[in-house]
């Protein structure tokens, strides 16, 4: 329009006339394209683990899926929904928080089962916040949208060898659980639980117990000999036992009075009546 109306005419302000002409015209507003996405608004990072958890649905051929990601860890729960009603969804709700204990904040899209006032009743009643994001803006709960195309790729590319849905879904948050987050750099499960749970991986790295061990073993050996034998007396047995406290007898006799275990013994010696511990 601006180089139309050049080839013919100008005037002082010219474009930006023509320019005012187009933004109040109602016509040219209603075609006009899809505006540029508004800049990235992040969430605050939550500082405790199931401080905010993001809840969405996700549906593979068919079978659908509630995910629950806690923000400050990045731990993932998926459980395996026969229903998406408000009623099943309060049901997982409820064993994650009988186990994880009652988060801060809940965030959600609107759909709903989570508009519906079971739903909304259910975190009243146990003082949990609860944020809709804006509908039709998926990327405002981008935590979870992000962690279901996770949960779906990882579930297309898992082997079919498992026996049954929980099987393969369990296998899935083991794996997800023990990997570094690039957000994070640490594993959900060592954020979430404050402890590296074991896994087949660090069986390659050398076990400090295992060497230890064998350290051990290989001195018990050289101390020992290839064939120990072991030592023992009977109760009432006369022995002679060591005199650490020094003095010109160097043994002193005496009668085992007690075993008091494998290897260690109560002897009495004559005179003084003294007891002493006989260990071998």
């Amino acid at each position: 329009m601006k180089s139309l109306g050049r080839s013919f005419v100008w005037w002082p302000g010219m474009d930006y006339d023509i320019e005012d002409l187009v933004i109040y015209c109602s016509v040219c507003s209603n075609e006009q394209n899809t505006p540029r996405k508004t800049p990235l608004i992040l969430w605050p990072w939550a500082t405790e683990p199931w401080q905010r958890i993001h809840l969405d649905f996700a549906e593979i051929n068919g079978q659908q899926f509630l995910l629950l990601v806690d923000s400050h860890s990045k731990w993932l729960e998926v459980f395996p929904m026969s229903s998406t009603t408000a009623s099943a969804t309060v049901s997982k709700l409820r064993t994650a928080f009988a186990q994880f204990g009652l988060p801060v904040q809940v965030v959600t899209d609107n759909g709903p089962q989570f508009i519906a006032e079971e739903f909304k009743g259910f975190l009243q009643t146990n003082s949990v916040q609860h944020t809709l994001t804006p509908p039709y803006h998926p990327s405002s709960n981008g935590l979870a949208e992000r962690h279901v195309q996770t949960f779906k790729r990882m579930f297309k590319k898992s082997e079919t060898k498992f026996a049954s849905l929980q099987h393969k879904v369990a296998h899935i948050l083991f794996q997800y659980r023990n990997i570094p987050h690039t957000t994070t750099e640490k594993t959900p499960a060592e954020l979430f639980l404050k402890r590296a749970p074991r896994t087949k991986l660090p069986l390659v790295k050398p076990s400090l117990k295992r060497s230890v061990e064998y350290r051990q073993a290989k001195s018990k050996f050289y101390e020992d000999g290839v064939n120990p034998k072991m030592i023992s007396f009977d109760l009432y047995q006369s022995v002679k036992v060591r005199h650490l406290r020094g003095g010109k007898v160097k043994w002193i006799p005496g009668t085992i009075v007690e075993v008091k275990g494998p290897q260690t013994y109560l002897v009495r010696t004559p005179g003084n009546n003294r007891r002493y511990y006989l260990e071998e």
